[in-house]
């Protein structure tokens, strides 16, 4: 009798543990939204534009950061002209989002330009004092139009455009180089 009492014990334990799993997940669902982030960037005069994304932090009304990328990843803006590509697929708090920060790694990047003739040289990245660039990190705040509400249940959509002609400035070509103040647009 004490065996099948222990068994029913058991039962009734997995019960209420896979009901508490169902109400954190339904918890989970209403304090959570999904967020399609993407990638896009207008046509330029650039045949490779590769860089690490290290990080995109947003921030919430009120104060509270919330990292959506988990890993850095490398990125060729210029295979994203034609279209926004998706990027990535995350799960983040419910809120209104306002700021973005975007981290760029340009230690390992790979530049290519084209003059008017379609020669292509590769570009050394430089800041607006002349120094080699290694990462360079871009604020920005969401216009009041365009806030990014997160819910629960809903997909929010977030697409990021590193405008690479309004960021970028061909210095020279012998050596090449390209004098780099990254701008970039959000757009919910």
């Amino acid at each position: 009798a004490n065996t099948s009492e222990q068994g029913a014990q058991v039962e009734q334990n997995t019960a209420d543990q896979s009901s508490n799993d169902s109400k954190n997940d339904a918890s989970t669902l209403e304090n959570e939204g999904t967020l399609l982030l993407a990638i896009t960037d207008a046509e330029e005069d650039f045949v490779s534009y590769t860089i690490n994304v290290s990080s995109i932090l947003l921030t919430k009304e009120n104060g509270d950061q919330i990292e959506v990328l988990s890993d850095a990843t490398e990125v060729d803006f210029v295979e994203y002209q034609e279209l926004s590509e998706l990027f990535s697929v995350v799960r983040v708090p419910v809120g209104r989002y306002q700021s973005i920060s975007m981290e760029l790694d340009y230690s390992e990047a790979y530049i290519l330009v084209q003059d008017e003739n379609g020669e292509t040289y590769e570009a050394q990245a430089v800041d607006p004092e002349q120094n080699i660039l290694t990462t360079y990190t871009v604020d920005f705040d969401l216009s009041e139009g365009q806030t990014l509400e997160v819910k629960g249940k809903r997909t929010s959509h977030l697409t990021l455009d590193l405008d690479l002609s309004s960021s970028n400035t061909i210095l020279s070509y012998e050596p090449t180089v390209v004098q780099v103040e990254p701008f970039v647009i959000g757009t919910v």
